[in-house]
């Protein structure tokens, strides 16, 4: 990838020592992203209003792939390699210096202002010089995973299902499309991979920039639509629908990190019903608990569980608790926005989350195009409502990022 930034650099006469180091190019990222160094602030509108450069990121209108759009009713140009330093009817190539210009004040390579709605950053040229030379990475990048006859996801395994295979299977159901001549395949994403277009049910911590698609747990604050597109409620609504079904002495256990950064952002749980009890101070569990908790902490729990347990949880590896459920005679009651009647099978859960993955894919990829980058996949998910899939209530006109209309809570008592 650095031999490509070192082409870019060269053809637009950047000197080498201009060339900005590895930890520079994250500087850069960061920028584009919304999180560019502290101190950073924006000019916008007609009169030139100072904010911090975080909350006008250039993505929010030009998107995480640069190639623009349309926000607030506006045309929003491209700001790719290729757009930029070609020649336009009303305008030259842009160049290093001219970039800078168009950064900093406001001013096309032709020297008429742009829209005041796009941010004049306040940056040095240093900063210019990084944003400038990322440009060609973000945009090879943006289309991993994308090949002339192919495209690439990642599958995440969840709960001990091999969620691949079904993936695989749901789209055989489908036909086995080619879409806009590309065969579409689905990998096992472990070890965690970063060369696929996006990344299917996978709930932990992004490590490589590629988009997450489904996942089972997200928050809703600080999650991007361009990011983590879901098929369930994000947990702030899961939770407040649980606190409401709970009663009202119920025990509530959380990991301690989750206690101190989450519970106090939900008003519903940050008011009044008791104190958060830290997960690893729970000896034995009886009676009702509204419980938070990631999978290891499911796991330490499962071997807690008392006589008469009874579980509030947002939907999780509800697979992976069955068993101890079972074994210890305890009941779960959980947000789950697909209950509608078991399928034959072992995994139904998870028959009717990679069917309804498979139709909304195809569907997106379709819509999307053969010019398919990260982005435009993410935009085309944002358009997709859908009232005839076995996960019922999927719109993300409305929901951007869980996608999801409708809380379902019910009660799970496992069968010994």
């Amino acid at each position: 990838m650095r031999w490509r930034l070192l082409v870019w650099a060269l053809m637009l006469g950047l000197p080498s020592a201009a060339f900005p180091a590895d930890e520079n190019r994250v500087s850069a990222r960061g920028l584009y992203d919304g999180r560019p160094p502290v101190g950073v602030v924006a000019r916008i509108g007609s009169g030139l209003s100072e904010v911090p450069a975080s909350r006008v990121p250039c993505r929010n209108c030009h998107g995480r792939d640069g190639r623009g759009g349309v926000e607030a009713g506006s045309a929003v140009p491209p700001i790719t390699p290729a757009a930029l330093t070609s020649a336009r009817l009303r305008r030259p190539a842009y160049d290093l210096a001219l970039f800078a210009a168009a950064v900093r004040e406001g001013r096309s390579s032709s020297g008429r202002h742009l829209d005041p709605a796009m941010p004049r950053f306040a940056l040095d040229d240093a900063a210019i010089t990084d944003l400038w030379a990322s440009l060609p990475e973000r945009e090879a990048e943006e289309t991993t995973g994308v090949e002339a006859q192919s495209v690439r996801f990642a599958v995440a395994s969840r709960g001990g299902v091999d969620l691949t295979a079904l993936m695989q299977a749901a789209w055989r159901e489908r036909g086995d499309p080619i879409l806009h001549g590309r065969r579409i395949r689905f990998e096992r994403s472990e070890p965690a991979r970063s060369d696929v277009l996006a990344s299917l049910f996978d709930q932990d911590a992004p490590s490589s920039p590629a988009p997450r698609l489904f996942p089972f747990a997200f928050w809703s604050d600080g999650d991007r639509s361009d990011e983590v597109r879901g098929i369930v409620a994000d947990r702030s609504r899961q939770v407040e629908a649980l606190v409401e079904r709970a009663p009202p002495g119920a025990r509530r256990i959380a990991e301690r990190g989750q206690i101190s950064a989450q519970i106090s952002a939900l008003p519903a749980l940050s008011g009044a019903g008791g104190a958060w009890d830290d997960l690893s101070d729970v000896t034995v569990l009886s009676g009702p608990a509204l419980v938070l908790a990631s999978p290891a902490g499911w796991s330490t729990l499962c071997g807690r569980l008392g006589e008469g347990a009874h579980l509030f949880a947002p939907l999780h590896d509800v697979e992976t608790i069955l068993p101890c459920l079972r074994a210890a005679g305890a009941t779960m009651t959980v947000a789950d926005p697909s209950p509608q009647a078991s399928e034959a099978g072992q995994h139904p859960f998870a028959v009717r989350l990679v069917r309804t993955a498979a139709a909304i894919l195809e569907e997106a990829l379709v819509q999307a195009g053969r010019d398919l980058t990260r982005g435009r996949l993410m935009q085309a998910i944002g358009t997709i409502r859908r009232d005839d899939l076995p996960w019922p209530a999927i719109d993300f006109t409305r929901y951007p990022v869980s996608g999801s209309r409708s809380i379902e809570v019910r009660s799970i008592r496992p069968r010994s």
